[in-house]
């Protein structure tokens, strides 16, 4: 790969010094073209920095898809919580995320590449802590809770839990 970078840059550079030759012989002064040329690049590469990073930041975020519209995401940016919804993934504008207030954050694609962002959304399993206080006068109805509680949680997590106890 470094020796094709090197040889397009060699065809480049003989190309150019070419048209810089040819438009000398025709009495043009291409030093002034070329100094311009070299400044306007410059300026446009530290003035668009942002937008690029952003571009290709965007660009990353669409091809590897950790989280899309509609989905619920968490992160922490620059010491600020974000945890809502994913309202508009943009390619130059940025990733608006509404969050459980309903504030539109309006978040820059490049710090999605720096920052850990949980999807909520994607999570396969969610866990349930709780404690339960059963007098020792209602013994003879924990089977009766048991079963409320298996039914109410679901047939699949039901058949585990058979399983543990």
């Amino acid at each position: 790969m470094g020796f094709q970078f090197a040889g397009k840059a060699v065809y480049t550079a003989v190309w150019v010094a070419a048209v810089s030759l040819f438009m000398e012989l025709l009495g043009f002064s291409t030093q002034k073209w070329l100094t311009a040329g070299g400044l306007g690049t410059v300026l446009l590469t530290l003035a668009g920095r942002e937008i690029f990073t952003n571009f290709l930041s965007s660009a990353m975020i669409h091809a590897t898809r950790p989280f899309v519209v509609n989905e619920w995401i968490q992160t922490k940016i620059e010491g600020y919580e974000v945890s809502g919804t994913v309202e508009h993934v943009g390619w130059w504008s940025p990733t608006i995320v509404r969050g459980e207030d309903r504030e539109a954050v309006h978040i820059p694609n490049h710090k999605f590449t720096v920052n850990v962002v949980r999807n909520l959304t994607q999570k396969t399993h969610w866990r349930i802590k709780t404690h339960l206080a059963i007098s020792h006068l209602d013994v003879n109805k924990i089977n009766n809770i048991v079963a409320d509680m298996r039914k109410s949680v679901g047939q699949e997590s039901s058949s585990r839990t058979q399983e543990v106890t």
